[in-house]
């Protein structure tokens, strides 16, 4: 039986990969096999709510329970700016836009973020995300607007 090619879809892909590859991440490689895919997740879902999945997920992945109670602990602190960062506060990329009125805009792009260094847990959007043959995903980065490489 000959299988149905269905177009791609755009989402939130969440995914292990080495830090290089979540701190420049239009340099990407040809067809991935899904190893290392975490989740598949609607692209109408907040970045605040990413954030919670994807640091579940890494939680899971790279913690013993009683560090997870700490961490969580850390981060109920955390609203004061002096905390420090835990390995469990998303690190969202830089962008850098000038409106037309001259105006520069410096903040975080939200549709990408990771957690970790090693490993690292990548959450970012992606468009035409499709399997291709054996068992593999490919898909388009969506470039970000005056993107810095300092995720």
């Amino acid at each position: 039986m000959r299988r149905l090619r269905l177009p791609g879809v755009s989402v939130w892909l969440i995914q292990w990969v080495p830090v290089d590859v979540a701190e420049h991440p239009l340099e990407r490689a040809a067809p991935r096999s899904r190893d290392g895919v975490a989740g598949i997740l609607s692209p109408r879902l907040s970045h605040r709510r990413i954030e919670e999945i994807a640091k579940s997920i890494y939680l899971a992945g790279c913690a013993e329970p009683t560090a997870m109670l700490e961490l969580f602990r850390m981060e109920r602190v955390r609203s004061h700016p002096d905390t420090p960062r835990t390995p469990v506060t998303a690190k969202y990329a830089m962008c850098e836009m000038t409106w037309e009125d001259g105006e520069t805009y410096r903040g975080p792009y939200l549709d990408r973020l990771r957690f970790g260094r090693d490993p690292c847990l990548y959450a970012r959007k992606v468009t035409n995300l499709r399997e291709i043959e054996g068992n593999k995903l490919d898909w388009y980065e969506i470039a970000a607007p005056g993107m810095k490489d300092d995720l």
